[in-house]
């Protein structure tokens, strides 16, 4: 698992942890598969990194 800036993420890539925002809600669930509707979640609520899987 690594450590990844919104910036950097790609359609695709698998998350690692659950996204929490800073009010608690889960905005996305361990081991989704984000989309460009996701990423652009995460930037519109600040979101400054996520941890995501490592491709094998």
């Amino acid at each position: 698992m690594k450590k990844m800036p919104i910036q950097e993420l790609t359609p695709g890539l698998v998350l690692g942890r659950t996204v929490v925002s800073r009010e608690g809600v889960v905005l996305l669930e361990k081991g989704g598969r984000l989309t460009q509707t996701a990423i652009a979640i995460l930037l519109r609520r600040d979101v400054p990194f996520v941890y995501i899987e490592e491709q094998s």
